[in-house]
C-alpha cells in the first residue's frame, strides 16, 4: 500500500480530521494533503511526528505486517532479519540467530539494502535508542571513527561507537558513568553500522 494511502486510512481510523492530523505532527495542511495523496515524500523526522500523532510506531507506517508471503513479496518490500540479543557473530544469519523479521518499503533504505535489524534491550546513549526500538544495521559497511556500530563481544551484540586501530578496537557507550572499553581486535566482531530506527511507542 502506498505510504500516502495507509496514513489516511490510519487518520480515518483513528476519526481524525486532515487539520487536526497536521496540528499534532506540526506540520502545515497543505503538506499533508500533499503526503496523503503522493505528491510528496516526508523526511522520516516529519513521518516519525505523523507516526507519534496517529499513536504508532514508525514502524506500523514503514513495515508491512508479518504475515506477507515470502513467496509473494512485493519487489517494494525488503525482507529484514531480527537478530537474537546473543549469537556467533561468523554464523550471523543462521536460522538459530534469528528473531523474526519485519518488511520495510525499499525506497526508505540507502542503496542496495542488505540490513539486520536488533531489538534494543535496555537505553543506550549512542543514538538515543530506548529500550524496545529496532535499530537497523547497515551489515559489512566501513565505519569512520566515532560512528554508532552494533557489535558482538564474548556472544553478547552491543550498540557503540566504535574507533578502530591496527591492533585495538575502543568501544564506547556514552554513558558518562561508563568509561570506553579497549579490546584487542580478535575479541570485538563488528555486525555493522547503526543507520537508523524504528521507534517503539508502546
Amino acid at each position: 500500500m502506498e505510504l500516502g494511502r495507509k496514513i489516511k486510512n490510519y487518520r480515518l481510523k483513528k476519526k481524525l480530521t486532515l487539520k487536526q492530523l497536521a496540528g499534532r505532527a506540526n506540520i502545515s495542511l497543505s503538506f499533508l494533503c500533499d503526503i496523503e495523496q503522493g505528491r510528496s515524500n516526508p523526511s522520516l523526522e516529519t513521518l516519525q511526528g505523523i507516526a507519534s500523532a496517529l499513536g504508532l510506531s514508525i514502524n506500523a507506517l514503514l513495515a508491512e505486517p508479518e504475515i506477507v508471503s515470502e513467496s509473494a513479496e512485493s519487489p517494494d518490500l525488503v525482507r529484514v532479519p531480527i537478530l537474537k540479543s546473543t549469537l556467533v557473530a561468523s554464523r550471523l544469519l543462521d536460522p538459530a540467530n534469528i528473531d523474526g523479521h519485519i518488511y520495510l518499503d525499499r525506497f526508505w533504505l540507502p542503496g542496495p539494502p542488505k540490513l539486520a535489524a536488533f531489538t534494543v534491550p535496555e537505553p543506550s546513549s549512542v543514538c538515543r535508542l530506548q529500550k524496545g526500538d529496532l535499530a537497523l544495521v547497515q551489515l559489512e559497511s566501513s565505519l569512520r571513527p566515532g560512528d554508532p556500530a552494533l557489535v558482538e563481544h564474548e556472544r553478547e551484540l552491543l550498540i557503540r561507537r566504535v574507533f578502530v586501530f591496527e591492533k585495538q578496537i575502543v568501544l564506547d557507550s556514552g554513558h558518562p558513568g561508563l568509561p570506553p572499553r579497549q579490546l584487542s581486535r580478535d575479541r570485538v566482531s563488528i555486525i555493522g553500522k547503526v543507520i537508523g530506527a524504528l521507534i517503539n511507542f508502546d
